[in-house]
């Protein structure tokens, strides 16, 4: 009888492990933590039921196309991890580069979603209380859309090449500005008139492009990224390095897209009963 020899993980991969895991824990806590002070602020609001299902609403519609840029830009991760481990820095840096111009094709069409949101909405036959409220959160909204993208670019770049701290750094920054922006852009405070959940879409955006900002800047200094020469120029489009990316995304994104639908789809069926049961399952 043959027997198989268990041998327990050795504690140095487990560390390596963990450092590489906890920061994208923490920061992926601290972007849902975004979510939870969102309904928590906008549950202060004069109208709150309908605020809340605006917000709930507009964060479906947000969330549908979020899903299918996450999936696409994956595809960076993977690909620099494993030119990075071949020893193939600028290759690894040339590919983040043709996945920028993936990064600016997929922010167009956000933005233009989020700015032209109401024959969606309408379609649905969501509750005409919670439109314009739902419309304006995803007009203002809508400015950030092409930044996340770009975030979330040099983000998998730099969890391809091993850093996953910026991750950490970004989301927990995110998360601690965000507080104070909605409370002035939402309440009005500080001479700024009170914009309700259009504020809310007003900070997320900020935050958005402060996060981009942040990173640009990490990856510019840090000395972990001076072999890839990322930002040492801007490539032309490259089409066949474009397709063997979208050849890893797509499928990812359509995943993800599909899964995701579900509870989006939720929302907006929802949304058609009316405020209350809109903002009840946007707090549940």
């Amino acid at each position: 009888m043959n027997s198989i020899t268990k041998r327990s993980p050795h504690p140095a991969e487990i560390r390596r492990t963990m450092k590489l895991a906890a920061p994208v824990i923490i920061g992926q806590v601290a972007v849902f933590s975004m979510n939870f002070v969102d309904t928590v602020m906008a549950g202060r609001l004069p109208n709150k039921e309908v605020a809340l299902a605006a917000l709930g609403i507009g964060g479906a519609v947000w969330s549908s196309m979020l899903m299918f840029v996450i999936g696409t830009l994956m595809a960076v991760q993977p690909s620099v991890a494993q030119l990075d481990g071949a020893q193939m820095k600028s290759e690894a840096a040339y590919q983040t580069r043709q996945a920028f111009w993936i990064a600016l094709a997929l922010g167009v069409p956000y933005w233009f979603l989020c700015q032209f949101s109401e024959p969606l909405l309408t379609a649905f036959a969501i509750d005409p209380q919670i439109v314009p409220h739902a419309v304006g959160y995803l007009k203002a909204i809508s400015w950030g859309a092409p930044g996340l993208c770009l975030v979330l670019l040099l983000r998998y770049f730099s969890e391809g090449t091993g850093n996953t701290k910026p991750t950490m750094f970004y989301g927990v920054a995110g998360a601690l500005l965000n507080i104070p922006l909605n409370y002035v852009l939402m309440f009005g405070k500080f001479g700024f008139p009170a914009l309700g959940t259009v504020g809310c879409g007003y900070a997320t955006s900020i935050v958005i492009w402060l996060q981009f900002v942040f990173l640009l800047a990490y990856v510019a200094t840090h000395r972990h990224y001076r072999p890839f020469s990322l930002l040492s120029r801007l490539d032309l489009p490259d089409f066949n390095t474009i397709l063997g990316l979208l050849k890893i995304g797509l499928p990812i994104a359509v995943a993800i897209a599909v899964e995701g639908s579900l509870f989006v789809g939720a929302a907006l069926l929802i949304g058609r009963l009316g405020p209350v049961p809109a903002a009840a399952h946007l707090v549940a």
